[in-house]
């Protein structure tokens, strides 16, 4: 959570994060709201990867893959997920827990790029593990859900994001 001597702010398809570098430099955790609840500090982390698999990453998408495994180990404390998307969108796998289990994956064909494809499968992920969550009794605190998706491509093939992307908030379940 910000504070006072942070603040984001949007600047075109991105996020900004200001910091007060007089305050960040006598506090580096300056940022950090310390009034965070417990619930929020222990929450679990997964993060979704949605990768471009179209012909034009090449064998960027296998390096791709491999540097985002170490965030599986080193981030996340939760089940992470892996979808591919070129012509059409698949997950690799949906419960990833290592960096090993990650890089161990195979790539299918390469092909198109139908980006709203990779990122609706992710949130189809993220949907099931938090219904699950929810008709389980919610006994574990919600799961922040972290969605990273890269392409190195213009969207070519299936509706366009646009038009897809606003629909996809309705799509997740709120507690």
């Amino acid at each position: 959570m910000l504070n006072n001597s942070c603040s984001a702010y949007p600047a075109g398809q991105h996020w900004v994060l200001a910091v007060d570098p007089e305050v960040l430099a006598v506090d580096p955790e300056a940022c950090i709201n310390e009034e965070a609840s417990a619930e929020e500090e222990k929450a679990p982390i997964a993060i979704h990867f949605v990768v471009d698999n179209s012909g034009s990453m090449g064998s960027m998408t296998r390096e791709v893959m491999y540097i985002f495994a170490d965030m599986v180990d080193s981030v996340a404390t939760a089940p992470c997920s892996m979808t591919v998307f070129a012509g059409n969108a698949q997950t690799l796998d949906a419960n990833i827990t290592s960096a090993k289990q990650m890089r161990e994956l195979q790539l299918p064909a390469q092909g198109m790029t139908n980006i709203p494809a990779g990122v609706e499968n992710a949130i189809k992920i993220i949907t099931e593990k938090e219904t699950r969550r929810l008709e389980d009794g919610a006994t574990i605190p919600r799961t922040h859900h972290v969605l990273i998706l890269l392409s190195d491509g213009h969207h070519n093939t299936g509706p366009a994001p646009d038009k897809v992307f606003p629909t996809f908030k309705t799509k997740i379940p709120e507690d």
